[in-house]
């Protein structure tokens, strides 16, 4: 079995793809992977070699025509030399450029799409998007979705959906072997904890991802000031980087006013997430749209309570009350006020960071590699 991957980026195989690669090739199946080898901005942490044949093609990140085409035109040329038995393509930018390559004597597709734009983006960009994003279903032979919210959507909405599938998992899940929470009261991050300044009994929030409006920053970045200003013994670690594609959501003069702001702690994109969030006491992720977003459950699965939206993806990880908290509306206020209730509440805390580790298990990523390993045998018709 010859399986072809694509993917935006080399980031996103990194964050989502290198474990399943090494699982199936243990198994026999020859894998390829397609992606560009540009990094998101500012990520410089991943400086080993995907596992398998890797083919760099410069898929784009959002809906510039021409890149789709010329993408598209790569992949065709690749698709003819290298001939896998299965095609399988990751979020909606590569799965769209994709269906534009497919032509007639091509593999079976499959794609995975990571939070459908339908439901999530709103006006006529995200009318636009919608609509491509329509077609390409009618490009694949199979396709699989993270939650199942996106599918009652697609039903709701009339869409074909006897191809449509939703993973047993917890969508791709996470690196349980990794997200330890015993790494909270390891040597090593009592070193890092006083490298870094922190100290005992200090509130450490952490936020992790793209810096961008969508998946809530620009709330945090308020939210966070204003907390500071009343505890400011708190701290705030940042992990990532702004996204040149997408706004932070801050004005000007208001990301002048955080990038100077005491009691940040900003380590850039890192591969080693999880000595941060040994560190930390909450993680705040007021997210628009996910579709089953993996730094929520790399949180819960080290015992960090979670401040998030109750929106798609995010409140199929997170219960409210029980794991952490579930925002009903995007507000500076709510936010902080829930902020506010756990600093203030640390017994609520610590039931909310045992009944996280209580539910690990179901997030490992293990789960769902078996599952995908087992659609691969079964679009291919092997055993």
């Amino acid at each position: 079995m010859r399986v072809l991957q694509v993917i935006p980026s080399i980031t996103n195989y990194f964050t989502f793809l290198d474990e399943l690669t090494g699982a199936c090739m243990d198994a026999g199946v020859e894998m390829g992977l397609a992606a560009s080898p540009v990094h998101f901005r500012g990520v410089s942490c991943y400086d080993s070699k995907p596992r398998c044949e890797y083919f760099p093609v410069a898929l784009p990140q959002g809906m510039n025509p021409q890149a789709h085409f010329h993408a598209a035109a790569a992949l065709r040329r690749l698709v003819d030399t290298w001939r896998p038995d299965l095609i399988h393509v990751h979020i909606g930018a590569a799965i769209f450029a994709v269906s534009l390559a497919r032509r007639k004597g091509w593999p079976k597709v499959m794609a995975t799409h990571h939070g459908l734009l339908g439901p999530s983006m709103p006006g006529l960009r995200g009318r636009l998007g919608s609509t491509a994003e329509a077609w390409t279903f009618s490009r694949v032979d199979q396709a699989y979705l993270l939650n199942r919210s996106d599918l009652e959507w697609m039903r709701s909405s009339g869409r074909r959906v006897d191809h449509v599938r939703v993973y047993t998992s917890m969508g791709i899940g996470c690196r349980t072997d990794i997200f330890d929470p015993r790494l909270r009261v390891a040597p090593d991050t009592a070193r890092l904890r006083a490298s870094l300044g922190l100290k005992d009994g200090q509130t450490v929030f952490i936020f992790v991802g793209r810096q961008v409006w969508f998946k809530g920053f620009d709330l945090v970045a308020k939210a966070f000031m204003r907390f500071h200003r009343e505890y400011p013994d708190s701290r705030l670690l940042l992990l990532g980087e702004p996204y040149t594609v997408h706004p932070t959501g801050l004005t000007p003069a208001e990301q002048s006013e955080f990038d100077q702001f005491p009691g940040v702690i900003r380590t850039g994109w890192v591969n080693n997430v999880q000595v941060y969030l040994a560190l930390a006491d909450v993680n705040l992720f007021p997210s628009e749209r996910e579709g089953m977003p993996v730094n929520l459950m790399e949180s819960l699965s080290m015992g960090v309570p979670v401040i998030t939206r109750n929106t798609r993806g995010c409140n199929e990880v997170v219960t409210d009350g029980q794991t952490g908290i579930l925002l009903p509306e995007r507000s500076v206020d709510g936010l902080l006020d829930a902020m506010q209730r756990l600093h203030s509440d640390r017994k609520a805390l610590e039931e909310m960071r045992l009944r996280a580790i209580d539910q690990r298990a179901a997030m490992d990523r293990g789960i769902w590699i078996r599952e995908q390993l087992q659609a691969y045998r079964d679009m291919i018709g092997t055993v």
